[in-house]
């Protein structure tokens, strides 16, 4: 179990401490509704070619944002898009001063981009989503409630909106996360999660591709930390094309799979996290380059 900070955790125990027990028993919260918001939040969206989406996916948020969190900010972190991506995102952080943006010169990977929003995070509770548009915001309120008494709260998918062949390689890869590292989650990559800072005080990030949900989860549950799962809706993507099926990222998913299970091994209570002062030396050195893809 992560130590609790007691100021911090003070302030999050009063999350909407009047709304709670209604959020609680209704299929959907109007946020209009919300009084006094007390949470502090960053929201980080990851992005990689989204012109299509990020405008709409980033006013949305500062729609939701604006009723539920007392603080927030938005972050943007454009992982070498070739697009449009980067001007939208100058212009968003233009109109909105709570937007910020964080650019990687090349592709660097779905975790790293997590990686570096997480690191340039400042607020209590950090939440995370796609930045195409497949989520209504709105539910993160649903995660909000639950905040005070989990660690972290995780959105499952309550029916997917993606091709036939995507929703089989999710359901066999969630079998083989529970069989192979033990975590017990109905859909480890739901881009759909809220975080209290302090999971990033023992939770690390290795992983620079598609594995980082796996990674984060696996360390959560080999530490103990409370983990609860409330169901979200699912949308078709409006436009781009989605990667996280191809070749190339699964067999990179593999490949840090093998290396998540033997790291497993040497998680410990009293580890270092993402945000201790270590971590940080060691993160602000250049990353690896990811090895070379498989031929296919």
């Amino acid at each position: 179990m992560i130590k609790k900070d007691t100021a911090r955790n003070l302030d999050i125990e009063n999350l909407y401490a009047l709304n709670k027990g209604r959020a609680l028993t209704r299929k959907m919260v109007d946020l209009g509704e919300v009084s006094k918001p007390s949470a502090t939040m960053s929201v980080i969206f990851p992005a990689f070619n989204e012109e299509g989406n990020i405008r709409r996916t980033v006013e949305e948020a500062v729609k939701v944002l604006s009723k539920v969190a007392m603080n927030w900010e938005i972050i943007v972190v454009d992982d070498g898009s070739s697009d449009a991506t980067t001007a939208i995102c100058d212009d968003l952080k233009a109109r909105h001063p709570e937007v910020e943006l964080i650019s990687h010169g090349q592709n660097r990977g779905y975790g790293a981009a997590l990686k570096s929003g997480i690191m340039a995070a400042k607020y209590d509770l950090i939440f995370f989503s796609d930045s195409d548009g497949q989520f209504d915001l709105r539910e993160l309120q649903h995660l909000i409630c639950w905040a005070a008494d989990y660690d972290i709260v995780a959105g499952y998918r309550a029916k997917r909106q993606d091709p036939l062949h995507r929703r089989i390689n999710a359901v066999g890869w969630n079998v083989l996360m529970r069989l192979v590292l033990g975590i017990k989650i109905r859909d480890v990559d739901c881009a759909f999660k809220l975080f209290r800072r302090a999971v990033f005080d023992q939770v690390q990030i290795r992983c620079v591709g598609a594995m980082v949900n796996t990674e984060i989860f696996a360390q959560a549950t080999r530490l103990g930390m409370r983990i609860h799962q409330v169901k979200v809706s699912h949308f078709p993507r409006r436009h781009g094309k989605q990667s996280g099926a191809s070749i190339h990222v699964i067999i990179k998913a593999f490949r840090e799979l093998c290396g998540l299970w033997r790291q497993l091994h040497h998680v410990a209570p009293d580890q270092a996290g993402l945000y201790s002062a270590t971590i940080k030396e060691a993160y602000a050195a250049p990353m690896l380059p990811d090895p070379p893809p498989i031929s296919a």
